[in-house]
């Protein structure tokens, strides 16, 4: 493909993969995350690549929208499987089903409360919840750390429950859901 006398990548080439990893805080993790399966990755990854094509070009407004759209999803879909996989506790489901309802900071900090309360400080969930509880207070004033906090819980939670190419995925269609809902935000 040409573009004013150079080449231009597809989107969902490796190369279109490669420069949003670098322009895109956070997307690298999953892009050297451990996926086993590299069909999937690579159509889990071209898939985010196309939705986030014009990253620099994108406005404030939609690039906040975008943010708070993939770390509440990241907080109501990724943050309950994390803590329904700590098997030293059984007793997270409350606060898991509060994470799936609600989708906000607040619950991401009572995750944090709840794994405090049962002694799990330094355990892969309680890192994962911590991840997911700064990210969404921090979303508002530091919009880019969104992709980072996202991919740093659903890193954790591949590790957690060993299907690392399925929560992956899931991971890269929450954010391309982002960029696809916060186009609206122009």
């Amino acid at each position: 493909m040409q573009n004013a006398g150079r080449e231009v990548s597809p989107a969902g080439s490796d190369d279109a993969i490669s420069r949003a990893a670098d322009e895109i805080e956070g997307l690298h993790w999953l892009v050297e995350a451990e996926w086993s399966d590299e069909g999937v990755k690579r159509r889990a990854l071209s898939s985010v690549a196309s939705a986030l094509q014009g990253w620099s070009s994108w406005s404030a407004a939609r690039r906040l929208r975008w943010a708070e759209l993939l770390i509440e999803e990241t907080i109501r879909q990724i943050l309950p499987i994390t803590l329904r996989a700590d098997q030293s506790r059984r007793d997270f489901e409350g606060v898991a089903t509060m994470c799936e309802r609600e989708g906000t900071a607040e619950a991401a900090d009572r995750a944090v409360e709840r794994i405090l309360k049962a002694n799990a400080y330094g355990r892969p969930v309680y890192t994962a919840a911590i991840a997911a509880h700064s990210t969404a207070k921090q979303v508002g004033t530091r919009p880019a750390f969104a992709g980072l906090g996202a991919a740093h819980v659903a890193l954790i939670t591949a590790r957690m429950i060993g299907e690392s190419d399925q929560l992956l995925a899931l991971a890269c269609s929450l954010w391309v859901d982002a960029a696809t809902k916060s186009a609206d935000a122009d």
